[in-house]
């Protein structure tokens, strides 16, 4: 599942995605939930309004989620590898 927010300008400011790990016995998971903001609309509440519209999608459309999985890493590597797909 995919999500992606867009300025006035309709460039690409954020996104948000998450997966099924594809095992039966956990059909009901979305895991890996991550969330992309670009630095130039960080500190806006982007990222929040992306997670929790994300989030009321899933509980208003996807009966068959039970449960939305994320971890939080923080890995500077691939913070730098993002901001120069993004910049």
């Amino acid at each position: 599942m995919f999500l992606v927010a867009v300025d006035d300008n309709g460039k690409v400011v954020g996104a948000v995605h998450a997966i099924k790990n594809g095992l039966e016995m956990y059909n009901h998971i979305l895991s890996e939930l991550t969330v992309l903001v670009r630095p130039v609309s960080q500190s806006k509440r982007c990222g929040a309004s992306l997670s929790f519209a994300f989030l009321d999608h899933v509980f208003n459309n996807r009966p068959d989620v039970m449960r939305v999985e994320m971890e939080v890493v923080h890995n500077l590597e691939r913070v730098q590898f993002m901001k120069q797909l993004v910049l």
